[in-house]
């Protein structure tokens, strides 16, 4: 794992709607030819396209490419959430995302894979609550220096049990404290 905040941030912004097997060799290929934010923003356009395409939605070389630009042009590198989300093309998840990893002071992550499985696991389907105070409220409940296990740990527990169409209850390492899986009247649970 990288400390570096730039690729980081890339990271974050190449994971948006990608599965991160994907995202995984995509990241490696980029760095590999482009090892910094210098020789992001100085690489073709083009370029950058040709290695982010198989992702999908290749409008993510451009932003990557002028969040680099971006990024050269601050007179220090970002040091908080607020700072990355003022650069262009990085939104609220990959900025908090990226400030919870490098340990900064940052606000709760959430987007709607997270979302689901906490509301899941509160039992709050929707009481009209956003997912970010929704998980403001949840993370609040946790030390800030455990944020980033925690946003990693949902993140594996979305991708491998709690799946949004046919969740693994029974494989859940938390189904005895989830309020979903004891109330669950909507969808059954499915287990392999």
């Amino acid at each position: 794992m990288t400390s570096d905040p730039f690729r980081l941030l890339v990271a974050e912004m190449l994971l948006q709607r990608s599965r991160s097997t994907s995202v995984g060799k995509v990241y490696i290929t980029l760095f590999e030819t482009w090892p910094n934010p210098e020789d992001i923003r100085d690489a073709d356009i083009t370029d950058i396209e040709s290695v982010i395409r198989t992702l999908g939605l290749t409008g993510r070389a451009k932003r990557v490419k002028d969040m680099a630009n971006a990024w050269l042009s601050l007179d220090s590198p970002p040091k908080n959430s607020l700072e990355l989300r003022s650069l262009p093309g990085v939104g609220a998840y990959a900025a908090n995302a990226t400030a919870v990893v490098m340990g900064w002071d940052t606000e709760a992550c959430v987007d709607s894979v997270s979302a689901r499985v906490l509301r899941r696991v509160s039992g709050d389907s929707d009481n009209g609550e956003s997912d970010a105070e929704m998980a403001s409220e949840f993370y609040g409940q946790i030390e800030s220096s455990k944020w980033r296990d925690l946003n990693w740990a949902i993140l594996d527990l979305a991708a491998l049990v709690c799946l949004p169409k046919y969740p693994r209850c029974l494989s859940c390492p938390i189904n005895n404290d989830c309020e979903w899986n004891k109330n669950n009247n909507r969808m059954p649970c499915y287990d392999d």
